[in-house]
């Protein structure tokens, strides 16, 4: 499925270019309290993956070192520059960004930026696959402030019971398309996400319930950092 209308209203363009992209995080898969990605990646107008590093994005929260709880304890391997360290069909959290989510508060954002304008043929995506949970499901995407893309990110089901051996992981990837090429939309068609998908979420004041009590602070969740 190419770049159409969304059910929100929101026009899905065909190569959009700037400087600047922006992804908004506004709620996780049942968490309220995290959420987070395996990966990302940016493609141009040919189909080829634009370079990202640690030096080119931010986010807001960085990670869940800003946590004073996370601190203190020495803190967590799960930061920002896992998402472009090329190992994102895993459930090995030290490959893995998350950040704390505010149910009430701003959404989680992340950007990246580029010295020189960029045209977007699509967005891929991993979900967190650590806790499914706390994967992203409600985003919003930017790019130089125009909004190009409002919607839904699929759960990764991958589980923490599969083995560690990247060569036995499913393909995780999620393509957002901002392109008509028939090649393209061939080659990424099973990568799109359904919407009849979509699992019934249920929400009060923008909070997705959940059948379970929820807590009554933030749990705890701990990533070790890799040995100097």
């Amino acid at each position: 499925r190419g770049p159409s209308r969304s059910d929100t209203g929101c026009v899905t363009p065909v190569l959009p270019s700037g400087y600047i992209f922006r992804m908004e995080i506004h709620a996780s898969h049942g968490c309220q309290y995290y959420a987070g990605l395996n990966g990302l990646e940016l493609y141009d107008e040919a189909g080829c993956c634009l370079e990202l590093t640690r030096s080119n994005l931010a986010a807001v929260p960085a990670s869940i070192n800003t946590l004073p709880e996370v601190q203190a304890r020495g803190g967590d391997a799960r930061t920002l520059d896992k998402l472009v360290d090329g190992v994102n069909d895993t459930v090995d959290d030290r490959h893995m960004w998350l950040a704390p989510l505010s149910a009430y508060g701003p959404p989680v954002t992340l950007w990246a930026y580029f010295d020189q304008a960029v045209t977007l043929s699509m967005v891929k995506v991993w979900n967190y696959a650590k806790t499914s949970r706390r994967g992203a499901a409600d985003v919003v995407l930017f790019l130089d402030d125009v909004e190009i893309f409002r919607g839904g990110l699929k759960k990764n089901k991958a589980g923490r019971k599969l083995a560690a051996d990247t060569a036995m992981m499913p393909d995780m990837a999620q393509s957002i398309l901002f392109s008509n090429d028939p090649d393209l939309l061939a080659r990424e068609a099973a990568r799109v996400y359904n919407p009849g998908d979509v699992e019934l979420r249920c929400f009060n004041n923008n909070v997705p319930l959940q059948p379970e009590d929820r807590p009554a602070a933030r749990p705890q969740t701990a990533c070790r950092m890799p040995p100097k």
